[in-house]
């Protein structure tokens, strides 16, 4: 399974960069085609959050959310909670929405799409998870 990070659905809904517009409908794509694409239920709020900040039209955001729901997205237990909680108190609890995408990601998937290289190379060495840092 592929575990997308906020950024890359972001990416792909609001064109703010070509690049990295359509690079993310085609990672998207590509997941969906091989029925590997996975998000959570936390993933979804960041989206309508995001999708909010950027001034996108309620109905857009609202089809947005909507569709997501469809993907089946996944929840975090108590488990994933404790692996963000421990994550965090690595690399810092600023970062702590990434910690817990990665703990859900770790449970689920063999990978995580993201572009946020900031935060994600500093989670790179304690993982097995293939986390692909997108330019």
């Amino acid at each position: 399974m592929d575990y997308f990070d906020t950024d890359v659905l972001i990416n792909a809904f609001v064109l703010q960069n070509i690049n990295r517009h359509e690079e993310s409908i085609a990672f998207i794509e590509q997941s969906i085609f091989k029925d590997s694409f996975l998000v959570s239920w936390i993933t979804i709020q960041e989206v309508g959050f995001v999708l909010g900040k950027l001034r996108q039209d309620y109905s857009y955001t609202t089809l947005k959310i909507k569709q997501l729901i469809t993907s089946t997205p996944v929840s975090h237990s108590r488990q994933e909670f404790d692996r963000a909680i421990h994550l965090a108190s690595i690399i810092g609890y600023s970062n702590f929405n990434d910690c817990l995408h990665l703990a859900i990601a770790e449970r689920y998937c063999k990978n995580l799409y993201t572009y946020n290289r900031s935060d994600f190379s500093k989670l790179i060495d304690h993982t097995i998870l293939k986390i692909k840092i997108l330019e």
